[in-house]
């Protein structure tokens, strides 16, 4: 139900607010499991409240008459014509069974299926009568499988501005390659790939090759629009356009990889666990399950017959059914002729048997199954052990995705000829205890580690545990104090258990050390914050040693059994604490949008390319120079700026690898907003919860102090001029300071509202138009609508806050991750990016001043990105409820970690196969000149031979 919950949510995301949409779901009726996939999505929709019409181009009529739709009432069946029902009829499947399943053996079957959607195509171009019908319920958007690229002149036809394409399978290369989603073929089995993400060198190149001959043959036909001028309807353009893209892959499930946030996995969507627990079990079945102790199913599918199968198969699997008379099977067989299994009383064979029922019958013990999506994704939903044997297509990537498990044995279709083989298989499904093991659900409660030493950081994890209290759990703030100031502030408000840890000397030496002011002056690059980063890494090792040397409240603490602990991936003095106390799920966490070292921990690709690493200056389209320093900077800070050695607490010649328990953690929450942030491929253990700080309604129902009501009231413009908490203004360089004054003398009918940290404002003085404080309401200023601009220096607490409010800026990044959150809210054309130096030039400054307050595409745009980040698909606060909860049940998921993790760099970017296949092509090129090069040897002595038998032949000639 989780899945079903995702899509809908998505769905709304895609179009502003409303009572109820009208969608078209478009499915040509070809394959079951397809049907039933986006039967599901219609129904789902329906049941949201909107108006859904499924239009079903008729392939195969047999799928007519079968029932997928529930609440969806509107269906519109399009007839064949001779033409593509022959198509349809014609593709036949049962040469799986004997033949080879190969990515080459597979074309012809999917030179079929274009063959048949491009039939559909051509069929609605000669009448276009039934579209010229539908155009008049004005569609919102259409719902299609991407295999089926007619969909997509349909869609122009009827003027549907959204498209929303689906996969009823894991994914699609193409389609990944065309949004600019990593194909990772050295790790990622293609779609129908016979391999785990384990590969050796041969599986790796055949994989590679398969991904690529993939991709050109699934290139469809050229398709013309099908009104006036008739151009080609770019299918790649349109498909890339589309906002989201849903694929019938679960990230629990599947293997782990990176993902674009228009990539939404909805896997498990066909799947209603309590429908399913809740359905009748047909009398006949429920005797059958009653007979003995234990019952096997075995099913092949729908498009896939048990009864097409070798004759050789079926004896084999009687001989092994025999062997087990203590255990009942039940053999969906599709013909009436089993005279091979004659004499058998614990075998019974049906047509028909009703799947999901017996799935969630406790009493079924084991499923025998072909490992189709849909097979595999219900039993993995009702915990069945299963025996996988693929035919075809994906059911071979299947099998291996959900055997990794190790709930589940794969064999080939062949040991279906081996009968030690399948009887050693049933046999160990069905008495080897770990098959059937499944994760209690834990009671859990949630400990938060916080050392105080920046506002924002302790900010955003305050939230975090107040989020956690609210939706019910315990929550203990455990804050070591590093800068005393921080203790007096009140970061929580439904968290009531905190604990300070105070500092000792030293300690409160090195946080009062920390001076920033510099960076008014300094020049800030990718290295700067270098001696900043191992000051922090000194006072968090100071803390290690402090809680170290004394234990005390951490033995305390002890008794309380944690189930979870979330932290600060900076703080690394959390992992020893984590593991003195016995917590299983360690959070990291990180107050920035992301950082390189907890990305390269857990296997996520850092695409230094186009992604601006924590510090970068960059925005994500860079030059050479910028792309060489942001790669540089990011591989410093991930590899040669480290934290210090840690040993555990109770052993101390145990060195803590923090590498290694990051890459352990179910999950890690960065403070990136995926709607705001630059676009990144990311593992589904990264969980975005940008924006968790701000909440829209209390900021909205904040009451403003009277003075800075009366402040607004002055003029018709006002403009709040902030530089946080940790960069103060008092500390700028007195030419800045000046200019501004005389860049908000040039703007008499606006009302500035300065942040200022000093009493000492004499260089402003006559200045008639500005509001000098040390506090600013700021929240509650920026959800004014009389507040026109905010001119801020970019922090991410800040940017979150006036991004929500959709207000427009200007921003002055000063250092840290500054830089970068400037050059990711700039790309919205929603505010205006400055350097720190053009404070000081009157020219650039009062020209972004008059834009930000005079331009209304700033002001539409800002409010546009509000509107977004406030409507979400799924909220920040229930992705971090849900993944933290998810995470204290069930711990460490090692499904969730990429075996690409401990790949070799030679190995993961595929340079041993690039290397291979040039040696190939040079082999081929070497082989062709070198025959050219006999032949022309061949040919010059076979003319030399020809010329002297020609002068033998004149010598000898009597006539001559």
């Amino acid at each position: 139900m989780k899945s079903t919950f995702l899509f809908f949510s998505v769905l709304l995301a895609s179009f502003e607010r409303a009572t109820s949409y009208n969608y078209l779901v478009f499915c040509p009726l070809y394959a079951h499991s397809h049907h039933k996939f986006l039967a599901k999505i219609a129904d789902t929709l329906t049941d949201a409240g909107h108006n859904v019409t499924f239009l079903a181009p008729i392939i195969l009529r047999k799928y007519e008459n079968v029932k997928y739709l529930d609440s969806t009432k509107e269906l519109i069946y399009v007839q064949p014509d001779k033409d593509l029902e022959a198509l349809g009829v014609s593709a036949d499947y049962s040469m799986f069974w004997t033949e080879d399943a190969s990515i080459f053996a597979m074309v012809p079957a999917i030179k079929g299926f274009m063959s048949m959607f491009h039939k559909i195509y051509e069929n609605f171009k000669n009448d276009l009568s039934l579209l010229d019908e539908l155009k008049e319920r004005k569609y919102d958007a259409m719902v299609f499988e991407m295999l089926c690229p007619t969909a997509i002149p349909i869609a122009e036809y009827l003027g549907i501005r959204t498209l929303l394409p689906t996969l009823s399978m894991t994914h699609h290369p193409m389609m990944s390659r065309w949004i600019g989603e990593p194909a990772s073929p050295a790790v990622l089995p293609s779609m129908i790939s016979p391999f785990g993400d384990d590969m050796n060198f041969g599986e790796r190149l055949s994989n590679t090759l398969g991904d690529v001959f993939f991709n050109i043959f699934m290139n469809p036909q050229p398709m013309y629009s099908y009104k006036y001028p008739y151009g080609e309807v770019d299918l790649k353009a349109a498909s890339i356009r589309a906002p989201f893209l849903f694929m019938n892959a679960n990230p629990y499930l599947d293997y782990p990889r990176p993902l674009l946030t228009k990539t939404v996995l909805i896997g498990g969507i066909s799947v209603n666990t309590t429908h399913i627990r809740e359905e009748k079990l047909p009398e006949k079945y429920n005797e059958i399950l009653n007979e003995r102790k234990k019952t096997v199913l075995i099913s092949f599918g729908s498009m896939i017959f048990s009864k097409d199968m070798p004759d050789t198969y079926k004896k084999t699997i009687v001989r092994v059914v025999e062997s087990f008379p203590d255990v009942t099977f039940i053999w969906k067989y599709e013909s009436e002729d089993v005279r091979f299994a004659k004499n058998l009383n614990n075998l019974y064979f049906s047509k028909w048997v009703p799947q999901t029922a017996l799935l969630a019958d406790k009493r079924l013990s084991a499923f025998v199954t072909h490992a189709g999506l849909g097979s595999v994704t219900e039993l993995s939903y009702m915990g069945k052990p299963a025996i996988l044997i693929p035919i075809f297509a994906d059911q071979l990537r299947n099998a291996k995705t959900l055997s990794r498990h190790k709930g589940s044995i794969t064999l080939d279709k062949r040991d279906l000829n081996e009968f030690e083989k399948l009887r050693g298989a049933v046999d160990s499904i069905l008495n080897v205890q770990s098959y059937k093991d499944h994760a209690e659900t834990l009671g859990h409660q949630l400990e938060i580690f916080c050392p105080l030493f920046a506002h924002s950081h302790h900010k955003y994890l305050a939230k975090i545990a107040d989020t956690l209290s609210e939706a019910g759990h315990n929550v203990t703030f455990l804050a070591p104090i590093i800068v005393r100031e921080y203790e007096k502030v009140k970061y929580l408000e439904k968290t009531t258990d905190i604990i300070y840890i105070q500092p000792d000397e030293e300690l409160e030496k090195l946080g009062e050390s920390a001076d920033y002011s510099r960076f008014w002056h300094e020049e800030f690059g990718v290295f700067s914050m270098i001696p900043a980063v191992q000051k922090f890494y000194k006072m968090f090792f100071k803390v290690y040693e402090n809680i170290k040397n004394d234990l005390s409240v951490l033995d305390e603490l002890k008794g309380r059994q944690y189930d979870a602990m979330i932290f600060e991936s900076l703080s690394f003095c959390a992992h020893p604490i984590g593991e003195y106390l016995g917590i299983k799920a360690m959070f990291p966490s990180f107050s920035m949008t992301h950082f390189s070292d907890l990305l390269k921990a857990i296997g996520e690709p850092s695409s230094t390319s186009f992604l601006p690493s924590t510090v970068s200056p960059f925005g994500d389209r860079m030059t050479f120079n910028e792309r060489l320093m942001n790669t540089i900077g990011d591989f410093t800070f991930s590899n040669i700026i480290r934290p210090p050695t840690m040993t555990s607490f109770t052993d101390h010649n145990s060195i803590i690898d923090t590498d290694e328990r990051e890459s352990r953690a179910p999950f890690v929450f960065v403070n990136s907003n995926p709607f705001l942030d630059f676009p990144r491929p990311t593992l589904t253990k990264t969980v975005p919860i940008g924006g968790i700080s701000v909440n829209v309604t209390a900021m909205r129902e904040e009451v403003l102090p009277a003075e800075y009501d009366e402040v607004l009231d002055r003029r018709a413009k006002n403009a709040l001029i902030s530089f946080g908490s940790m960069m103060q203004s008092k500390d700028m360089p007195a030419d800045y300071k000046k200019n501004i004054v005389e860049v908000m003398r040039s703007f008499p009918d606006v009302t500035f509202i300065w942040k200022y940290e000093s009493k000492d404002v004499s260089f402003a003085d006559g200045l008639n138009n500005v509001y000098f404080a040390k506090w600013v309401p700021q929240t509650a200023l920026l959800a004014d609508p009389r507040l026109s601009a905010f001119i801020t220096h970019a922090g991410l607490g800040s940017v979150n806050e006036l991004s929500y409010m959709g207000k427009p800026a200007i921003l002055i990044p000063i250092f840290a991750d500054q830089p970068r959150n400037a050059k990711m809210l700039a790309r919205h054309n929603g505010s205006i990016a400055l350097n720190k130096k053009d404070l000081a030039d009157f020219d650039k400054l009062r020209g972004a001043v008059d834009s930000i307050l005079n331009v209304d595409s700033y002001r539409e745009n800002a409010r546009a990105l509000g509107q977004q980040l406030e409507n979400p698909p799924i909220s920040p606060r229930d992705l971090l409820v849900k993944h933290a909860e998810f995470g204290a049940q069930f711990g460490e998921l090692p499904s969730l970690d990429p075996y690409y993790r401990k790949m070799s760099f030679f190995t993961f970017f595929l340079i041993d196969i690039i290397a291979f296949l040039f040696f190939c092509l040079i082999a081929v090129i070497a082989s062709f000149v070198y025959s050219i090069h006999v032949v022309r040897r061949l040919l010059r002595r076979f003319y030399c031979y020809f010329l002297v038998a020609m002068l033998v032949y004149t010598l000898l000639d009597p006539s001559t």
